[in-house]
């Protein structure tokens, strides 16, 4: 049944991200600039760091505005105790606890230099020391994070290191339970380079591996928390860091890269860039306490219900876990991935993300998550839930996300109002109880551009792409393939909607569910609105079951349906029940709908307000919305038909079908089908684009009052009937470009950018058409299904062939084609005698002839050497124009050697040095023959040279130590005389 819900999420946690305040005092601006440095080349050194960084501190206490700390790493340095305790920078007024953190305005530098530093462990401490480094001798100051570095109330960066096999954790503290919850929000954190950051924070090139790192407060594999308090100068950075077969796991906020980030200046904005986190690892929110805190603030999620969380608890387990970032404020995630498996699966747990788990002002760019993710409440494959002014662009989830309670999306669990997310990809499988969406589980912002292909599980307010879209949602561009089960309220495209919906297309998902089940929507509410949705999937349930609309309360506007609808009672092809107020206009359908009681094609149940129904015939592509005359559609329109507020024709009138097939992302695909004798010319668009078109199936912007025209004319010879598809076109699944004549005939092609058909000849019986291959494509053969035949004479082989057809029978033939790539210039070939270089490159249509040239004899046996002038390798055409240097030297088999007519050049060596050559033939194309082709030859006698092209011969090219009998062309003998003997040819005659 459906589940209303009235208040925002974005109420609960109003202490989602609870820092304490902190201040710094101002230092002189015009001091000096001071630098200290100290290398570090095993593991002792790095141990004496902090006694190092004590020293400087201390020395320049008064001027540390302008002091910078280098810590340069020389060597791979391995730990080899377990007492690590985390270098300590900066200062904590013990006077107010928690309340007055002084943060120096030092810089700490970390430069690894490519070095790795490995197994840091801090194992032997039974109770965490809690002393940190302070600049002033007043009081006691305190620290509370692991890491290379434990606290840092000062600027830091670090770049080129690996950290490895460390094994970080955060003990138990004897602190009392009072503002315990604040603490741990900040404190208690581990990480591989800081457990807290407090400064300016840039780190790049940093790789994290083999390692186990384990918060009570935050934990991140690079950082366990970053906050800026009330210093509105601080940002932070992070680029190229990858996290590798590493475990990361806390109990408030866990992150793969970081586990909380925070800046409170409206005008600066933290970056994370290019961060990885692969398959390997995992990000854990399952850190307990060990001790009860009896004074918690108890705000642990067990609900979702009525629009609220609610919820009790007296630990903190996991509330808030990302593969980059567990807690996040005013940042920018770009280009960032992560693999890891992502969980956070105790009691009350909330807020699970493939990339971030909470975030406010945050904007996600381009990032992808593959990992599992599975959570309580707020799960999602990009964020569990995001608030303020923040948005999601160009980001996919391939990741499964699995909520045990609710709110599950595949790429974000809840969408607050005042967030955006855009162009997003899902598909992976979603699975909750209930609110479960491909794309997200509740939405009170703006959704534009999403594609949902994962199959999505629920029970109650199920969507293929959001499962309860609230009064403030906006919804525009959503498309689904994904199967989506579940028991009531459930949609293809949104399981509950009470907001804006438009340009919902489910493309065959299968929708599933008992009563209020949709193609596109489950429920559509009063205060919902939904414009321009198309189901192509079938529809099964109980009551109110239909092909786009399972129950409308609110108003519904321009709607296609082709799938089957099956249902009890209240079953539709386009709304299963049209409530009492609600209002169905401008509705098609082609769909089969089977039920027991208020049965209909377009309205099963009707009490409200309903026109423009239609019901258009179908083909295995779509719905016919223009046809010529039909008497089985007699109200099938010609020429004018509107539909989803645009306009559509065919021209000339009557001589095509023009076929709805699909509405995907604000898009319209349609498909023109010619009568026999007509073929497709262009489309033409006014209103929308494209303006132009040649392509048979084209997709159009769907914009309300636009035209949208076929244009056809009668086929002549040469004319092509199947268009060749652009290469930058959309390969069709499966790979086949088709035109379907409106009488019965299919002419297709095979893959479908490899070739095209054009027309030679037609009369009432006979179609003859010839295929024309497209470049690196040739043609395989005609395949023909139904009652269609060849001719007597055509061959299935021949590229142009006659085929036997009646108008109005239904066939299909198809052009079959072979794509090839041919070689380039410089690559091997081979037959079955000879191997070559390719010289230049041919194609695989043959519409270009590569040249050769002979490098080696492959079969040995040979005793004669015929070199063809031309000839078909791998299906390429090519000519042999040259033999090259050394080719045939040191043969003791070959007898003689005849080079074709269109070789025009033989290389040095080329034939020197065989033992039984006897005779030459050389052909009429060649130009060069280079130096001691036939040296040493001793039993050569007899030369033929057919050429009378020959401009130069090398030298010796004919010192063979015999005397050589020359036949040369009558009206060259004189010039090639003198050719030899400046090639030092001694002994010859000419005949």
């Amino acid at each position: 049944m459906r589940k209303s819900l009235k208040k925002p999420l974005s109420m609960i946690l109003s202490a989602a991200m609870v820092f304490t305040s902190y201040n710094y005092n101002p230092i002189d601006v015009n001091a000096a600039e001071i630098n200290g440095k100290v290398e570090v080349k095993s593991y002792a050194d790095l141990k004496n760091v902090q006694k190092e960084l004590d020293s400087f501190v201390t020395k320049n206490e008064s001027n540390l505005k302008n002091c910078t700390f280098t810590i340069d790493i020389k060597n791979d340095i391995v730990g080899n105790d377990l007492d690590w305790i985390g270098i300590k920078v900066g200062h904590k007024n013990a006077k107010t606890q928690y309340s007055e953190i002084k943060t120096m305005d030092m810089k700490v530098v970390v430069n690894g230099n490519g070095h790795t530093i490995s197994k840091l462990s801090n194992k032997n401490q039974e109770k965490f020391e809690r002393d940190i480094y302070y600049y002033s001798l007043s009081g006691t100051d305190q620290s509370t994070g692991v890491g290379l570095f434990g606290d840092v109330y000062a600027s830091l960066e670090a770049s080129n290191i690996t950290f490895a096999n460390l094994d970080l954790k955060t003990r138990t503290s004897n602190s009392s339970d009072t503002n315990i919850h604040d603490q741990v929000q900040t404190d208690w954190n581990a990480a591989s380079l800081a457990g807290s950051v407090y400064g300016n924070f840039k780190a790049s090139d940093i790789t994290i591996k083999d390692s186990a790192l384990e918060g009570i407060g935050a934990s991140g594999a690079l950082c366990g928390a970053y906050y800026t308090g009330n210093d509105t100068s601080k940002t932070i950075e992070l680029k190229n860091i990858k996290v590798e077969n590493t475990k990361v796991s806390a109990s408030t906020q866990t992150g793969g890269i970081i586990g909380a980030l925070s800046i409170r200046d409206e005008g600066k904005r933290g970056k994370i860039e290019n961060c990885t986190v692969d398959k390997y690892s995992k990000i854990d929110g399952s850190a307990i306490l060990q001790n009860k805190l009896s004074n918690a603030k108890k705000i642990f999620v067990t609900e979702y219900k009525h629009g609220e969380m609610s919820g009790s608890g007296e630990g903190f387990a996991g509330m808030k876990v990302g593969g980059i970032v567990g807690a996040a404020s005013k940042v920018d995630i770009i280009n960032c991935l992560n693999n890891g498996a992502v969980d956070a699966l105790k009691p009350n747990s909330a807020f699970t993300g493939g990339i971030v788990g909470f975030g406010t002002d945050v904007t996600i760019k381009d990032c992808a998550n593959t990992g599992n993710v599975n959570g309580n409440i707020c799960v999602g494959g990009i964020a569990g839930e995001l608030f303020g002014d923040s948005i999601i662009l160009d980001s996919k989830n391939s990741g499964k996300i699995k909520a045990t309670e609710q709110v599950a999306g595949g790429i974000i669990g809840e969408i607050s109002r005042e967030v955006e997310v855009k162009d997003v990809v899902n598909t992976g499988s979603v699975d909750a109880k209930s609110y479960v969406g491909g794309i997200t589980g509740v939405n009170s912002g703006t959704l534009t551009n999403a594609d949902n292909s994962g199959n999505i599980t629920g029970a109650d307010v199920v969507g293929g792409n959001v499962g309860y879209n609230r009064k403030n949602g906006k919804c525009d561009g959503l498309s689904n393939e994904g199967d989506v089960v579940g028991k009531d309220n459930v949609g293809g495209n949104i399981g509950l909607n009470e907001g804006e919906a438009k340009n919902l297309g489910n493309n065959n998902g299968k929708v599933t569910g008992n009563d209020n089940v949709g193609g596109n929507i489950g429920q559509n509410d009063k205060t919902g609105v939904a414009d321009t949705l198309l189901n192509t999937g079938d529809v099964t349930g109980h009551d109110n079951v239909g092909g786009n609309v399972g129950d409308n309360k609110g108003k519904v506007t321009n709607v296609v349906n082709s799938g089957k609808v099956d249902g009890n009672e209240g079953v539709g092809g386009n709304v299963g029940n049209n409530e009492r107020e609600a209002s169905v206009s401008t509705a098609v359908n082609t769909g089969e709908a089977k039920g027991n009681k208020d049965v209909d094609k377009n309205i099963g149940k009707n009490d409200g307000y309903s026109h423009d129904l239609d019901n258009y015939p179908s083909t295995d592509d779509g719905a016919v919305i223009i046809g010529p005359k039909d008497p089985n559609y007699p109200d099938l329109p010609e020429y004018d038909n509107t539909l989803l507020g645009m306009k559509f024709r065919v021209s000339p009138k009557g001589k095509g079908a023009l076929i709805f097939k699909s509405m995907q992302n604000g898009e319209i695909t349609l498909l023109i089908s010619p009568v026999y004798g007509y073929k497709f010319d262009n489309w033409k668009a006014d209103g929308t684009t494209p303006a132009m078109s040649k392509s048979i199936s084209e997709s159009f912007k769907i914009k309300k009052g636009a035209v949208v025209e076929a244009h056809l004319s009668e086929a002549k010879k040469g004319d092509t009937l199947v268009p060749a598809l652009d290469e930058s076109a959309k390969t069709p699944s499966p790979d086949l470009n088709k035109v379907t004549f409106y009488e019965g005939l299919t002419l297709a092609v095979t893959p479908a950018k490899a070739g095209r058909i054009d027309l030679v000849s037609k009369d009432n019986n006979n179609l003859s058409i010839t295929a024309v291959p497209q470049l690196n494509a040739k043609f395989v053969e005609w395949q023909i299904s139904g009652k269609v035949s060849l001719a007597k004479g055509s061959s299935k082989d021949s590229q142009t062939a006659t085929f036997v057809y009646k108008k109005g029978d239904k066939a299909t033939i198809t052009a079959v084609f072979k794509f090839g790539t041919a070689p380039a210039v410089g690559k091997k070939v081979k037959d079955r005698k000879y191997f070559y270089r390719v010289t230049k490159a041919g194609s695989f249509d043959g519409s270009i002839v590569g040249e050769l040239q002979v490098i080696g004899l492959r079969r040995k046996s040979l005793t004669q050497i015929k070199i063809a002038a031309k000839g078909t390798i791998d299906g390429i055409n090519y000519r042999v124009t040259s033999i090259g240097a050394n080719a045939f030297k040191g043969n003791k088999k070959v007898t003689s050697v005849y080079v074709s007519r269109y070789v025009t050049k033989i290389g040095n060596k080329a034939f020197a040095n065989m033992k039984k050559l006897k005779k030459v033939t050389l052909g009429s194309g060649l130009k060069k023959i280079g130096s001691n082709v036939f040296a040493k030859d001793k039993k050569l006698k007899n030369v033929v040279i057919k050429s009378k092209k020959l401009k130069k011969i090398g030298k010796k090219a004919f010192a063979t130590g015999k005397k050589i009998t020359f036949k040369l062309p009558k009206s060259k003998k004189n010039k090639y005389k003198k050719l030899l003997i400046k090639a030092k040819t001694r002994s010859f005659r000419v005949k």
